[in-house]
């Protein structure tokens, strides 16, 4: 138990104080700001405050059951994956649980008339994350991302190129699916998965080269390029 504490990531649950609060503000903001814009359109001068336009237990629940989700991730990686990084979940915490307040919210527009929309999008973040720990798992040994990511290169530029022969296609340019690929029922958003493929890739390549980098001297193609640092240079890459 003592050893857990000594490994348990306590920096990571700490920052997790930021997007917590942000998110239950967020919560606690949005009927009230729909009830004085109810009454604001009404013309009423005088607005009072009451408790009854407060929300719920219940449309609190996207938020509660992130919150949860999130502390059981920082637990597990404690338990698994004491070094890893600890600031990468808080900041996925706070982008993920901005997203599913943006669904809270527009579940109560009439236009969409979805109100489980939040819910539906909470889903999918616990799926995002359960698809990260299984990664995690799955990838102990990542020597074959390594080897093979001038093939990730590859596939990053190919899906570029699909995407632009496909934007090419696309009537309305301003359609915010003209850069998705369908595949039957199935839509496909090729820039998520550039960026994972332009990821393992640059952390392949500096994995192989940290060390001529390191030297500030290396080739790019058939030209030597020398890296030259001052101190002075030091000290501004420092303060940057």
């Amino acid at each position: 138990m003592r050893n857990l504490l000594q490994r348990y990531r306590w920096k990571e649950l700490g920052l997790f104080i930021i997007p917590f609060m942000i998110l239950l503000l967020g919560m606690l903001q949005l009927p009230l700001s729909r009830y004085y814009e109810v009454e604001i359109n009404k013309g009423q001068n005088t607005i009072p405050f009451s408790t009854a336009i407060l929300p719920t237990v219940s449309s609190l629940i996207p938020i509660i059951g992130l919150i949860v989700v999130l502390v059981l991730v920082n637990v597990t990686f404690s338990l698994f994956y004491p070094r890893a990084d600890q600031i990468l979940l808080p900041l996925v915490g706070l982008m993920s649980g901005i997203g599913v307040l943006m669904a809270t919210r527009l579940q109560t527009v009439p236009a969409i008339g979805d109100p489980i929309l939040g819910s539906r999008q909470l889903l999918w973040v616990i799926i995002g994350l359960f698809v990260c720990i299984i990664t995690l798992f799955g990838l102990r040994s990542m020597g074959w991302l390594r080897r093979y990511k001038y093939t990730w290169a590859a596939l990053g530029i190919f899906l570029v190129a699909a995407t632009l022969v496909n934007a090419l296609r696309v009537k309305n340019f301003n359609s915010p699916t003209h850069d998705q690929l369908n595949f039957g029922p199935l839509n496909l958003q090729p820039s998520e998965l550039l960026k994972i493929f332009i990821v393992i890739f640059f952390a392949g390549y500096l994995s192989d080269n940290i060390d001529v980098i390191a030297e500030g001297n290396f080739l790019i193609g058939p030209f030597r390029t020398c890296l030259l640092y001052t101190s002075d240079a030091a000290d501004d890459l420092t303060r940057v």
